[in-house]
């Protein structure tokens, strides 16, 4: 119950397939509703847009610094970083660890991807 699973999602909420699908199944995120941050025991971050296509990098480093902010503020959970936008929005693991890794603080209480680490 102090787990929160990240997964990356698309505007319309509409969780079919890879982590997002997960996300629906087993942590509490709604098919079509809250496509961004918390839902049950999963926080969104949106990584592709209305037409399907992936967002911008400055976009999804906000919604990181929003992410961040949000784990300060709950630090009695755990928040387990899927690798965000990685497969099907078509972005390389470099450039998603680098907005996560850049920000000058990182909340102890999220746990990123290994490969991140490997950046």
């Amino acid at each position: 119950k102090d787990s929160i699973f990240i997964y990356g999602s698309n505007q319309y909420s509409k969780h079919g397939a890879g982590s997002a699908k997960v996300a629906n199944d087993k942590f509490g995120a709604v098919y079509g509703d809250c496509p961004i941050g918390l839902c049950g025991q999963s926080y969104g971050i949106i990584t592709k847009s209305f037409n399907n296509t992936p967002v911008t990098l400055d976009f999804i480093s906000m919604q990181v610094k929003v992410l961040y902010a949000f784990a300060l503020l709950r630090p009695e959970l755990t928040f387990y970083c899927t690798k965000i936008g990685t497969a099907l929005a078509g972005f390389s693991i470099d450039e998603i660890a680098e907005i996560f890794l850049q920000l000058p603080f990182k909340p102890n209480n999220i746990i990123l991807p290994k490969e991140f680490s490997k950046q």
